[in-house]
């Protein structure tokens, strides 16, 4: 994997995988079946450049968030950064670090999601994985689809809203 710069990996299929710093950049959609037991099979396109370690938690608008190893790393550390003395970063350290969980990628390329994040973000059997930027997000299908239905109508509005930021 490359350090440092922008690095975009051909991937095949509707995955592609970009790394930024070292750090994998996932784009795309995958949708998928959550098993009995919890767990997602992680496309192999984004398992390629990956430990076998990924951090979950609790996401923004009942998703998912999933981190690989270093982006956690990176993200754990400004998160520990927040001032103990401000309200705000004490309660989104406790609600963000408390719902996260550690899981391995299994023989099957798969993670376990744990309930309480499933119940969380409505998660049943069909999902979501959704590439963006630095993280994936796993949405129940149905809210996925919900979801981007009503921000696509928006896109235009929120470009424009967003451009003064200067991406």
């Amino acid at each position: 994997m490359k350090k440092s710069g922008i690095f975009v990996v051909n991937c095949g299929g509707k995955w592609r995988e970009v790394v930024v710093g070292g750090v994998p950049v996932f784009l795309g959609q995958y949708r998928h079946s959550v098993d009995n037991k919890g767990r997602l099979i992680i496309p192999n396109e984004f398992r390629k450049d990956l430990s076998n370690t990924l951090y979950v938690t609790k996401g923004i608008e009942n998703c998912v968030f999933v981190f690989s190893e270093t982006a956690w790393q990176v993200l754990a550390g400004k998160v520990a950064s927040l001032p103990m003395t401000k309200k705000a970063g004490r309660e989104f350290a406790r609600i963000f670090l408390a719902n996260a969980s550690e899981e391995t990628i299994d023989a099957q390329g798969r993670i376990t999601i744990p309930r309480h994040l499933r119940e969380y973000a409505e998660i049943d059997k069909k999902v979501v994985t959704v590439g963006v930027g630095e993280r994936m997000e796993i949405w129940s299908e149905s809210v996925w689809d919900q979801y981007a239905s009503e921000v696509e109508g928006k896109y235009e509005d929120i470009t424009e809203e967003i451009m003064d930021t200067g991406i």
